[in-house]
């Protein structure tokens, strides 16, 4: 396996970066991982994204969401000696986990919550069951977050 996948581990479990200079380079880091890398390499830049709540980076995600439709990320772990494999990506649906990082982000935009108002559409039978469970979830909880702000 390229070294790709670990150093965005690493970037995906850091303390988050507490200056904006120093998460505008993580976040440049993030996009350049994400636009170049294999699948597996997204999966774990999703993470990474929502852990840093990069809002500009939410939206390249949410421009790729229906091109990765029903993508599977695979669970992606590294050998450990004497022991069990130490896991650094989960599997799951791609587009889930793409929610799971708005979730995070917590964009309160007009557009991202009808972007998740959307693909709550029980009529629409082209999106995934459990992304639409997902995607209930997180407009929900960004909804309750704005009324609270207001």
């Amino acid at each position: 396996m390229e070294s790709y996948p670990y150093l965005i581990w690493i970037l995906t479990n850091s303390v988050a970066p507490s200056s904006q200079k120093v998460k505008d380079i993580y976040a440049e880091l993030l996009k350049n991982f994400y636009q170049k890398g294999k699948l597996e390499d997204k999966c774990l830049t999703v993470v990474a994204i929502g852990n840093l709540k990069s809002i500009k980076n939410q939206k390249m995600l949410i421009d790729d969401f229906h091109k990765m439709n029903k993508k599977q990320c695979i669970a992606i772990s590294q050998k450990n000696k004497g022991a069990d494999d130490f896991i650094l990506s989960r599997p799951g649906l791609f587009q889930v986990k793409i929610l799971d990082a708005m979730n995070k982000i917590e964009d309160l935009s007009y557009e991202t919550r009808m972007f998740l108002y959307k693909l709550t559409d029980r009529k629409n039978k082209k999106v995934n069951y459990k992304v639409r469970v997902r995607a209930q979830e997180v407009y929900n909880r960004l909804e309750e977050i704005y009324k609270n702000k207001k």
